[in-house]
């Protein structure tokens, strides 16, 4: 009878646990005492490795497509999920920039992505040190017809103050 690797794994952790147990109840004097080793798991995962045909498994499970999601993803999953796609717009003119977005964000809905990122970064580069760019790529974010919702202040790993993250609509 052919075990899965979890169970074969399984076994091996009851194993170790019994064995550090025992080591545990030992006595001082006993502690010299070399400790009965059960299978490393090297041993264990070879063993499981001989009956099944990892390769062929892993073929198999690629050729499985994940089945159709009966629903659109929530408002919370959007949130959490990574961003499908990126425009930077440092160095750029405004009108360029207002261009840019704008053909970035439909472009965007069309392939039926649902999360991006525009970069404006924070202004601090501007004459007088006035953001000029940012607050016109909000303004044409906010009037955008496939824009459901936007964070202006994501975290650091996403941008920070100097990108604005987008949840587009669903592209029926």
């Amino acid at each position: 009878m052919k075990q899965s690797f979890a169970e074969i794994f399984s076994r091996w952790e009851e194993e170790h646990s019994e064995e550090k147990k025992n080591k545990k109840s030992k006595t001082e004097e006993t502690r010299h005492v070399s400790p009965v080793v059960s299978k490393p798991f090297s041993d264990i995962y070879s063993q499981w490795e001989n009956i099944h045909d990892e390769k062929r498994a892993i073929e198999e499970s690629k050729s499985f497509s994940e089945p159709e999601a009966d629903h659109s993803p929530t408002i919370s999953e959007l949130r959490r999920m990574k961003v499908q796609d990126c425009l930077d717009l440092h160095e750029k003119f405004l009108e360029q920039s207002l261009e840019l977005t704008e053909k970035f964000i439909d472009s965007s809905w069309e392939k039926g992505y649902r999360k991006i990122r525009i970069i404006t970064g924070k202004g601090i580069h501007s004459p007088g040190g006035e953001a000029v760019l940012r607050p016109s790529v909000i303004k044409a974010v906010k009037k955008n017809r496939h824009v459901r919702e936007y964070d202006l202040n994501p975290p650091a790993s996403e941008g920070g103050s100097g990108a604005i993250i987008l949840i587009l609509k669903e592209n029926k």
